[in-house]
Formats: structure tokens, C-alpha cells, sequence
């Protein structure tokens, strides 16, 4: 029997696509050392008037890796992700990594019992969350595994002046206060003073990377599993296919959320193996859709 014949989609590929490839045995973080070693002055992401270089993404991640060992989190410990699309949540999801822990991408609009099942099943020790979420984690607390907060906001992501300006403009609205301690502590904070960490990862292809719930068409959202391996390799199926590199400077439009599997591949993984500058973008706006693609002039938009 033909390959084509025992695998009919084979014949949907086009001429120059691989069959195979070969499966990824690296830390799935040697993307970005990788990218921050050629390109480190190629922009890794651009937000507002933020732009971080990939020397910048990799020396923040691992010192988000770092203050993380601080905090007491070893390698397979899970550490919850909860956070639109910004900067920050490009440093944690490395960070993470590079700690050799395991990413819990955690939808920023769950609610209260969703949260509990989530979080509980995946045993966090450490939520990383956006300030405007914590009237709705807060009360959780004590039913939670969680053992340290960072807590961090849409200023966080921006530079002078339109950090302070955004900070002048919060200020005036009621919220809730942050009650900031040892346990809950505030993004700026976190990683300052941290030693650089890198965590050597032994066997890339049992070691998980992230912990993805999904709860495919029905029933509560179940982890599944997926090592420093699996990620890799689904980036190299990606890129036989569309066939880049990373000598093309691509700007990826950062829209789907990096809390899906999708979209974490999309707007991450395969910018960092094509050492490619993404937008994020924290919610869908149509507006700031099309004034970002008029600016920035996107080369790859994932849908």
C-alpha cells in the first residue's frame, strides 16, 4: 500500500511539504535562547508603547524563572497563567518554562466555580493574575492550593508616559484593594533582585511543559499533558508547512487568546522559532484590530 493510499491526506499536501519531520528533543525554551542569541535586538513583541527586544524577553523570563525558585516553586510544580494577551503574560508563560515548572494557562474569564475545579485539580502553587481579577480569586483563597500570588496590571505593560497616565487615570475609579504581603505580591516586585535561572530539562519528551484543560465538546474541562516535546515538534509540523524562517523579519497579530492551545502556539511558540515580533492584543476590538494592522503592517495573522 502507497503512503498516499494508507495516509489519504498526504495527498492534500503540497509538493514541497515533508511527510515527516523530526521530532523536537530540547527544552522547548531553547526557541527563545535560540532567537535571543541571533536576533537580540529584533523586537519579540510590541504592546501600546512597549517594546521589548528578544534580549529583553529572555533575560525578564529568566528572571521571572529565577524569583519563581524564590518563591519556592521546583520543576513540575504548576504554576496558573491567569491574563489577557500582554507582555506579561509572555515573560510568565517563559518564565514558567525556563523554571522547569509546568504552565497552567488559566481563561481570565472563569468564574467562581470553574476557577475552584481548575486550579484545585491542577495543584498551582503560584497564580500569576491581573489586578481587576482579584475581587473574584480573593475569596477563594482559603479553598485554593495557591501559596503565592503575583499580581499584575495593564500599566505594567506600558511605558512612560502612558503608564502613569493609565495609573492617574485607575486611581480615580473605586476598586478593591490589593492586600500586598509576602504571599501576594505585585508583578514589579516579584522578580526584582532574582538570580537568572535556566532549568536544564533532562528529557524533553516526558517532561511537561504545560498543563492545557480542555474540555472538548462536553463535561468538566480535563489537563491534558503536554511536554517541552510535544510543543516543539507541533512547532516544526507548523513551520514544514508554511514553510518561514526566520531570516524574514514576521510580525504576528497576537489576537488568540495564549490560553488556548491555539492560540499559545500561534502567538508564542512559533514567533520564538521564527524569532518573530508579536502584537498582543488583550481583547478583540475591531477598531484596534485594524488601527494596530494599519501601523504595524502584520505579516501573519493566525484566525
Amino acid at each position: 500500500m502507497t503512503p498516499e493510499l494508507h495516509r489519504p491526506w498526504f495527498s492534500h499536501y503540497e509538493p514541497s511539504v515533508p511527510r515527516t519531520v523530526t521530532v523536537f528533543d530540547q527544552p522547548l525554551y531553547s526557541l527563545l535562547d535560540e532567537a535571543a542569541a541571533r536576533y537580540p535586538k529584533r523586537p519579540a513583541l510590541i504592546f501600546q508603547n512597549t517594546r521589548l527586544s528578544y534580549k529583553a524577553l529572555h533575560e525578564a523570563a529568566e528572571r521571572f524563572a529565577g524569583a519563581l525558585r524564590r518563591a519556592g516553586i521546583r520543576p513540575g510544580q504548576r504554576v496558573a497563567v491567569m491574563l489577557p494577551n500582554l507582555p506579561q503574560t509572555m515573560i510568565a508563560f517563559w518564565g514558567v518554562v525556563k523554571c522547569g515548572a509546568v504552565a497552567v494557562m488559566v481563561n481570565p474569564l472563569y468564574m467562581e466555580r470553574e476557577l475552584l475545579q481548575n486550579l484545585n485539580d491542577a495543584g498551582a502553587e503560584c497564580l500569576v493574575l491581573l489586578d481587576m481579577l482579584w475581587p473574584r480569586v480573593a475569596p477563594l483563597r482559603d479553598r485554593l492550593p495557591v501559596k503565592t500570588y503575583v499580581v499584575t496590571g495593564i500599566a505594567d505593560a506600558l511605558s512612560f508616559p502612558l503608564n502613569l497616565i493609565y495609573r492617574f487615570t485607575k486611581g480615580r475609579q473605586k476598586a478593591v484593594p490589593i492586600p500586598y504581603d509576602d504571599k501576594v505580591i505585585a508583578w514589579k516586585d516579584f522578580s526584582r533582585g532574582a538570580q537568572p535561572l535556566s532549568e536544564p530539562i533532562a528529557d524533553p519528551q516526558n517532561t511537561p511543559a504545560l498543563l492545557q484543560y480542555t474540555g472538548g465538546t462536553t463535561g468538566i474541562p480535563k489537563g491534558v499533558a503536554l511536554t517541552h516535546s510535544n510543543l516543539g515538534t507541533n512547532c516544526r509540523q507548523i513551520l514544514s508547512i508554511i514553510q518561514e524562517t526566520a531570516e524574514t523579519e514576521h510580525r504576528f497579530v497576537g489576537l488568540l487568546p495564549f490560553f488556548h492551545v491555539y492560540g499559545l502556539t500561534t502567538g508564542l511558540t512559533i514567533p520564538a522559532a521564527l524569532a518573530a515580533t508579536v502584537l498582543p492584543l488583550p481583547r478583540y476590538v475591531p477598531q484596534d484590530v485594524l488601527h494596530l494592522i494599519g501601523k504595524h503592517r502584520p505579516t501573519v495573522f493566525p484566525g
